[in-house]
């Protein structure tokens, strides 16, 4: 039987982000990926630039979109459809692993089972 770890997922409130034409939040992050609250649905193993809006600075970097779901709006009033979105970093420049790794805290170099 094969064994897959993998990066420990922080849960992150406030980030908004836009990745490629949609507006969306992060709903936690790794140090390996994301899932992300989106307006708009992506398609899955397209590679996208992801823009992250973090208090200090914007953040560019790059993800494979895995996989990609309607999702009910959090919103009292459904005005929208949301989509949950899961991506993979696949280019992470320097100044965005060290934003990332801010994100996850100590959870950035642990793995889960």
């Amino acid at each position: 039987m094969l064994i897959r770890e993998r990066a420990v997922r922080v849960p992150v409130e406030g980030i908004q982000l836009r990745i490629a034409a949609a507006t969306g939040r992060l709903v936690n992050i790794s140090a390996t990926g994301a899932l992300v609250r989106a307006t708009e649905p992506l398609t899955p193993n397209f590679e996208y630039p992801i823009y992250l809006d973090l208090p200090a600075d914007r953040v560019r970097l790059t993800g494979r979109v895995m996989r990609s779901s309607s999702a009910p709006s959090e919103e009292h009033i459904l005005t929208r459809e949301d989509y949950l979105v899961a991506v993979r970093f696949t280019e992470v420049p320097p100044i965005a692993r060290a934003a990332v790794a801010r994100l996850c805290g100590p959870a950035f170099t642990q793995r889960e089972c």
